[in-house]
């Protein structure tokens, strides 16, 4: 198990209390104490890789909780409310976490139940990429932007979409681009899903591992955890290095991300996509590449200076931006629970 904190000690007593953010990955668990505003005070992470079962995940839980809430000097009783992201699918409403794809111990498990219960604070449950996508509306790249979509590049391939300001869900489990068909010509990928030729299978770890089989000319079946994890560290410092096989390998995997972002403004024409998750983080030259290739697959013209795609009127005018934060599914899940709580603030008043 390994920790990672980063702490900034509280001079001084927030009257309007603190909120505690926890953002479920494929890969780690992460825990931050906020203020209302948004700014991390503190922020603990622990790798989930060997995690195997529910009661591990409790365990782990209640252990971050004590050492955050210890570091930060922070009184419990000032904590306002704990805002919860994770994959899904899962019922917000409920606050279930249903089965993740990725997460194969977490099933049916009701984890604001268990926070409640614990920690005697409300919480709140959201989808990891809406908890990253409201916190990237917030105080990250996408301040300003009614309609934004938000996609998270990591294990899984996550989304959220905010339209007119509002986060969108569907009837509550939507919206999965991660899980919508792409179409690659010569190859068909297994999702973690179990469905084939999802966006997912392409864009996420595993199917970046198994590019890199291809082209580096390895196996797959005899890649471990850890090697599979560590192939989006070895691009972004491959590529840096000129090294051709790096460098194509972060192009022909910028040509699929491209291929999900065109989906994304063919479905909901935002004014802007943010990238975020482990694969891009601070992978400069692979996020150059997705904006080349989406500029010619979507907004290539003929010599005449027609657009060949004739789509393109719905991209035309998109800004595509990396997320400011690595960790903004922490501050999105605080700006949902604060959302929260101040709906029920509203019904109250309005009896």
């Amino acid at each position: 198990m390994v920790y990672w904190l980063q702490l900034r000690t509280l001079k001084r007593i927030n009257m309007d209390g603190y909120y505690v953010g926890v953002d479920l990955g494929g890969s780690h668990l992460r825990m931050g104490l906020l203020e209302g505003s948004g700014k991390i005070l503190g922020e603990i992470k622990r790798d989930i890789c060997d995690m195997t079962d529910e009661h591990w995940f409790i365990n782990s839980i209640i252990d971050m909780w004590v050492e955050l809430i210890n570091a930060c000097r922070c009184n419990p009783p000032g904590i306002i409310a704990i805002g919860f992201g994770s994959p899904g699918p899962l019922d917000p409403v409920h606050g279930i976490i249903e089965s993740p794809p990725n997460l194969p111990c977490m099933r049916s498990f009701n984890v604001v139940r268990f926070l409640e219960n614990k920690f005697n604070v409300p919480a709140f449950l959201i989808n990891d990429a809406d908890a990253a996508v409201l916190g990237e509306a917030w105080v990250g790249s996408a301040r300003g932007y009614k309609n934004v979509v938000m996609l998270t590049l990591g294990t899984g391939v996550g989304s959220g979409v905010i339209c007119e300001g509002r986060l969108i869900r569907g009837s509550g489990r939507a919206v999965e681009l991660g899980h919508t068909d792409t179409f690659i010509p010569g190859t068909m990928r297994t999702c973690s899903c179990g469905s084939s030729g999802h966006f997912e299978a392409y864009a996420g770890t595993l199917g970046l591992a198994k590019l890199y089989c291809e082209i580096f000319g390895a196996s797959f079946d005899k890649m471990t955890p850890g090697e599979i994890f560590r192939v989006s560290y070895g691009m972004k410092t491959g590529a840096a290095a000129f090294d051709q096989r790096w460098l194509k390998l972060a192009d022909v995997y910028a040509s699929y991300v491209a291929r999900g972002i065109i989906n994304a403004a063919c479905s909901f024409n935002p004014e802007c996509i943010v990238l975020g998750g482990g694969i891009i983080s601070d992978n400069h030259i692979l996020f150059q590449m997705i904006e080349r290739h989406f500029q010619r697959d979507m907004l290539g013209r003929n010599i005449g200076g027609e657009y060949l795609n004739k789509m393109a009127v719905l991209g035309k005018d998109l800004v595509i931006l990396p997320a400011k934060f690595n960790n903004p599914g922490i501050i999105g899940a605080v700006k949902h629970a604060i959302d929260q709580m101040d709906t029920t603030k509203e019904k109250k008043r309005g009896r």
